[in-house]
């Protein structure tokens, strides 16, 4: 009788184990990995459409929405698009995201101040059912990128 009991026990106590076992899983978050922007020079003009990139990958195949980078101290934010086959047929969202060229922030809005301020920027990636991916932790780090935004001299006749 005891051994039956004992047996009715652990039976019912690996039913409890196995339901928290189960309801712990969660979904892979997305991994976003090798940012960059373009071009990466010391110096940029501020009339120059800057390109920012970044891999992205999530093992349960979620595609993003939004994707976005966005910059320090301004409110400007650009959408990652993903040329990739994967992406286009809506198989596979992992591969290189981009700022496509037609919707490329110009150097001048990425920064609060010309010419002393360098863009830094991070990436958000949103998936259903899971927390956001950031590139560094979301609105607590940047990417420092070490380009500034030239400023245009301004010229007066005594110059």
């Amino acid at each position: 009788m005891i051994s039956k009991r004992i047996a009715f026990v652990s039976a019912i106590s690996f039913a409890v184990l196995a339901l928290f076992v189960l309801s712990s899983a969660e979904a892979a978050s997305p991994v976003l990995n090798n940012p960059y922007i373009d071009p990466a020079d010391s110096r940029v003009d501020g009339s120059l459409p800057m390109s920012f990139g970044i891999e992205y990958s999530d093992e349960d195949g979620d595609f993003p929405s939004p994707f976005i980078v966005y910059f320090e101290g301004v409110s400007t934010e650009a959408n990652m698009e993903c040329l990739s086959s994967g992406c286009i047929d809506g198989t596979n969202p992992n591969g290189t995201w981009t700022v496509i060229d037609t919707t490329q922030p110009l150097a001048n809005t990425l920064v609060a101040n010309v010419g002393s301020d360098v863009i830094n920027y991070n990436f958000r990636a949103s998936t259903p059912d899971e927390e956001d991916a950031c590139y560094v932790p979301c609105d607590e780090a940047w990417v420092d990128s070490d380009v500034r935004v030239n400023t245009i001299p301004v010229l007066t006749d005594d110059a």
